[in-house]
């Protein structure tokens, strides 16, 4: 009898969980805001959580958390998991140095897949849940990412924004970044620029943006002195100025462009809320006020 009865609310559990999803006529749609690291994709993802009614933001912040928390339980090494990234590092902060440098290392080995297999399946949960609007932040600098994005996004209604930013304004966010209290918020410059120039390629096109010489130096020169007094990795910048009068563009196809080095992250989210109401993907009863 006590079965039963577990058993009748494990499955009055299910169909509240997954009636929404049941009466819906189409799939959620699946935004995928891609853009170089620093370039305020994580910002824009937050405000449309909060500005979109039934969206949930499965950010890349929540999947690295998810990683570690699953190497910290198969070591052994936490009973009351971090509920942050904060926690987090605070936590990885109050061990010593060689258990936190080998916990690092797993993170490199196998934190990727984890964080890939992670993403799926939070995106399937947030589709059975009923969620109209399933929001991602993620960097496709590589071909092969686009296509696993392409097979990720087929069952589903997918919209992607690329979150543009120029060189000058993505020192800034990353000098931006660096004054956060929050040491999981800091950032160098390496990767982004390496990210940077492998999404944006030289093209006659559709371009977004020219590479100015004067200015393409003077960004890189700035961006050289910047990494320079993070006493990090050395920025090996000289290279990038082949690019010196070059149009650029995404080598991949998507759906809308935002700028954030030249909009507020609040007139990106108008942008991006304007194309999928052009779409019809936005019901009535989907929109909320966006957040002050």
């Amino acid at each position: 009898m006590v079965a039963l009865v577990g058993l009748l609310r494990r499955l009055i559990f299910l169909l509240f969980l997954y009636a929404p999803a049941w009466a819906r006529d189409l799939p959620p749609v699946l935004l995928l805001l891609n853009g170089t690291g620093s370039a305020g994709k994580s910002s824009i993802g937050r405000q449309l959580e909060k500005g979109l009614a039934h969206a949930t933001f499965l950010s890349e912040e929540k999947l690295v958390l998810n990683a570690y928390l699953d190497i910290l339980r198969q070591k052994g090494m936490r009973p009351h998991p971090p509920r942050t990234l904060a926690e987090l590092m605070n936590y990885r902060a109050s061990l010593p140095a060689d258990v936190e440098s080998s916990l690092r290392g797993e993170f490199r080995r196998r934190g990727q897949a984890f964080i890939q297999q992670d993403r799926r399946r939070q995106i399937e949960l947030a589709s059975r849940q009923g969620y109209d609007f399933i929001v991602l932040d993620n960097t496709l600098w590589k071909a092969r990412q686009i296509e696993e994005w392409r097979e990720q996004s087929k069952h589903y209604r997918a919209f992607h924004v690329v979150v543009y930013c120029p060189l000058s304004s993505l020192l800034e966010h990353v000098r931006a970044r660096n004054r956060s209290p929050h040491s999981y918020e800091h950032r160098d410059l390496t990767l982004p620029l390496e990210m940077y120039f492998s999404m944006y390629l030289p093209t006659e096109a559709r371009f977004v943006d020219r590479l100015e010489p004067e200015q393409l130096e003077h960004d890189l020169r700035a961006c050289h002195t910047y990494q320079k007094s993070l006493k990090g990795q050395e920025l090996d910048w000289r290279p990038y100025l082949r690019r010196a009068g070059k149009k650029i563009a995404p080598f991949f196809t998507y759906d809308l462009m935002v700028n954030t080095g030249a909009s507020s992250t609040e007139a990106c989210v108008a942008q991006i809320r304007a194309e999928l109401s052009k779409r019809s993907w936005l019901p009535a009863n989907s929109l909320r006020a966006l957040p002050n």
